[in-house]
């Protein structure tokens, strides 16, 4: 029996590797777990972006029914390889073009705006560099039988200057404020006063030297006068009166018998320490006058505020209809998965898979139906605030946003949003207004605590005629005699004086309490200008960040709905990519609403911004001006904003330098028709044009000729300083 071979010796380590791997047993495992790694390999490498039209075009083109049989793994991915690498290259092309140097989020901390280009420097509020896909959608009707109403937000500033019953609230209260001057002053108005008095006495007699004789004492008397009184600037009180009188006794010792009397008198009063001077007697008239002041710098800052609050439901309304046509084309997403795995459920969709799609078609369409309660929500609101009956009612009038947000970033400096803030805000003029009336009512206490003192002084010149003949006693008491005075001191102090000592330190006190007041105003003014600066550059990186992630999740989805439709994987991992791609579709949704919310958000903090520095109404052109109604004879506040296009040909005009008259055709604006626009008559003044004269306080409108529709400013617009107020009288 031939022994057999013994075995060879253990080769090295390198050699029994090659010996090992080149056993054919092992042979073929080596062999899939290289086309393993190579197919997650090129799965890493096709993540890439699709456009929505590359997405349609191949989806249109593919076919549910006779679907080939199902190829090996390998062939399926090469296949999806070949398909999406030129999409891949023209997508990231296009990602690169789209953001461009957006893509840079905003350094923080920079003392120095960055100086932007002429193209965007210039571009109007609402330009924007890219025009999502959902802006055509959002522009049509949602609702049917509604009639669809195009709105921007510069004709619901408009409209809301003109309807709004909440602005007029606000507008009415400086003039309510204005009429407490004119009552201050009237303290100090003369006064014509009437006196007449009638007695008839019959009294019994306890001295016979009272009648002479008689028992009883019968006396018939008349007396009555009349004159005028006036308080002076400096306390005093004048008084000019006639007295007249007839008297008729029985007194054996009336002599002559019915006496006619009258007596000219001129008395003057004047405190010579509590209440004397000008400064005190003044001082309600100066209270009224900073009452009203504060309440032009209230007015200011609640239509500021009203305005704001329009702006955030424009902008609010075409949020809602973002998010509602986002939901829709979400909704349709998931109805056309729905269809397919229908369409495929005899080939390779499972029960499971219909189930679950279906399951997704069903919450979507509920928060499609809640999408579309917000848009009518947020509809409703916008009537509220602007109150124009035009716009319709509920249901029978669809209002549509047409202003684009902007995504252009506006840099704003720290200080020079400060500065202005200070400058401008109402708050700080109320706040040193508030202060200046503290010291007025001081002054006025420390006048209070020292005691009354006064000189009062007569003269007259008075006469008596027999048979009560009163128009002789009038006629000679200018002729006979001479005339007689009469001069004293009137002295009167509160024992402690504790009233006056306890006013003073209220006084006292709340001039304290208006200082920390102010310092508390400029604190939260710091507050809100640097919360402002700092949303406009947050809000805009965030807008950039939630853009690249929309974009993303459009990629993801693209890829994962072309991974779907060419491998529909196998029984195990079908529900996983069924999963995948509907999370997928809601990831974009959710995506697409954070970066309009953003957005949004974004052209909000521009506005908040010119609201927290004051310039909210410099910046949209809001005058007004007050006319006396012909109807009522009451004040009544008119506001007026021009369209962009008459705002840019008042601001060539250019404030006069002297009041001259100026021929309507040097600043006359052609009339822009518009359509659903209301009208609004009289006009106003431009809010930077500073505080007028007290003599230009008051206009009165006293014809129909004096006023000119809301689309056409003035002819004679060029003499507002004449004419209108200032919103910011400080």
């Amino acid at each position: 029996m031939t022994p057999l071979p013994r075995a060879a010796p253990w080769p090295t380590k390198s050699v029994c590797s090659f010996t090992l791997l080149l056993r054919p047993v092992r042979l073929r495992v080596w062999i899939g777990l290289g086309f393993a790694v190579a197919g997650l390999f090129v799965s890493v490498l096709t993540l890439s972006a699709e456009t929505p039209a590359n997405r349609s075009g191949r989806s249109t083109g593919a076919k549910v029914a006779g679907w080939p049989k199902r190829p090996s793994q390998v062939f399926r991915e090469q296949e999806v390889e070949s398909v999406l690498s030129q999409r891949e290259l023209e997508q990231r092309q296009s990602d690169i073009a789209l953001m461009g140097a957006e893509s840079q989020p905003p350094v923080f901390g920079a003392d120095e705006p960055t100086v932007l280009p002429p193209s965007v420097a210039n571009t109007p509020v609402g330009a924007t560099s890219n025009r999502p896909w959902w802006q055509d959608e959002l522009e049509t009707s949602t609702r049917q039988g509604a009639t669809v109403m195009p709105i921007s937000l510069e004709s619901l500033l408009v409209r809301a200057l003109e309807h709004s019953s909440q602005i007029k609230v606000y507008s009415d209260l400086p003039l309510i404020r204005e009429t407490a001057i004119r009552e201050a002053e009237a303290a100090f108005d003369t006064s014509g006063f009437l006196e007449s008095r009638w007695d008839d006495t019959n009294d019994p007699v306890g001295n016979t030297l009272t009648t002479g004789g008689d028992a009883r004492y019968k006396n018939n008397q008349f007396s009555g006068g009349a004159g005028l009184r006036q308080r002076t600037l400096v306390g005093g009180k004048l008084e000019l009166s006639q007295r007249i009188g007839w008297q008729d006794t029985n007194s054996t010792y009336f002599v002559p018998d019915q006496q006619g009397t009258a007596k000219l008198a001129l008395s003057y009063t004047q405190p010579l320490m509590r209440g004397r001077g000008k400064v005190y007697n003044e001082s309600l008239i100066v209270l009224a006058q900073i009452d009203t002041d504060v309440s032009e710098d209230e007015f200011s800052r609640q239509l500021q505020a009203h305005l704001l609050e329009v702006a955030r439901g424009y902008w609010s309304l075409y949020l809602e209809r973002a998010l509602y046509v986002q939901k829709q084309r979400s909704l349709a997403r998931a109805e056309d998965v729905l269809k397919q795995l229908s369409a495929r459920a005899e080939i390779d969709a499972v029960t499971s898979q219909i189930q679950r799609a279906e399951a997704e078609v069903a919450t979507r369409q509920s928060e499609f139906i809640r999408a579309g309660m917000a848009v009518q929500n947020a509809e409703d609101r916008i009537r509220a605030l602007v109150n124009d009956t035009s716009l319709g009612e509920d249901g029978q009038v669809e209002l549509v946003p047409t202003d684009l947000p902007t995504d252009y970033l506006q840099m704003v400096g720290m200080e020079e949003s400060m500065a202005t803030a200070i400058q401008l805000r109402p708050e700080v003029a109320q706040a040193i207004k508030q202060m200046s009336a503290g010291c007025v009512r001081l002054e006025m206490s420390k006048n209070e605590l020292m005691p009354v003192l006064n000189l009062v002084t007569e003269t007259y010149m008075s006469e008596l005629q027999n048979s009560g003949s009163i128009g002789d006693a009038l006629t000679d008491q200018l002729h006979k005699g001479s005339p007689g005075y009469s001069i004293g001191l009137q002295y009167e102090v509160p024992l402690g004086n504790r009233a006056a000592r306890t006013r003073h330190d209220r006084r006292t006190m709340e001039r304290r309490q208006l200082h920390n007041q102010y310092e508390t105003t400029l604190k939260t003014l710091n507050l809100e200008v640097e919360v402002a600066v700092r949303e406009i550059k947050t809000s805009h990186a965030e807008m950039l960040a939630l853009r690249r992630s929309m974009l993303a999740s459009q990629s993801q989805l693209n890829y994962l709905e072309q991974r779907w439709r060419l491998l529909p994987g196998d029984g195990t991992n079908a529900p996983l990519m069924l999963d995948n791609l509907l999370t997928a579709q809601e990831r974009l949704v959710r995506s697409e609403s954070a970066y309009t919310q953003a957005w949004v958000t974004y052209n909000l903090s521009l506005i908040n911004h010119k609201r927290a520095t004051g310039e909210l109404l410099q910046q949209q052109h809001v005058f007004w001006s007050d006319y006396v109604d012909e109807c009522t004879q009451v004040k009544t506040r008119m506001l007026y904003k021009p369209l962009w296009e008459q705002q840019s040909q008042l601001e060539s005009i250019g404030p006069l330098q002297n009041e001259e008259e100026v021929e309507p055709s040097e600043v006359e604006v052609e009339p822009e028709p518009i359509s659903q626009e209301p009208s609004m008559t009289s006009s106003g003044q431009r809010a930077d044009d500073g505080p007028l004269e007290e003599s230009q306080a008051d206009v009165t409108v006293d014809s129909e000729d004096d006023v000119t529709p809301l689309s056409a400013p003035p002819a004679r617009f060029a003499r507002w300083k004449s004419i209108f107020k200032s919103p910011l009288k400080h």
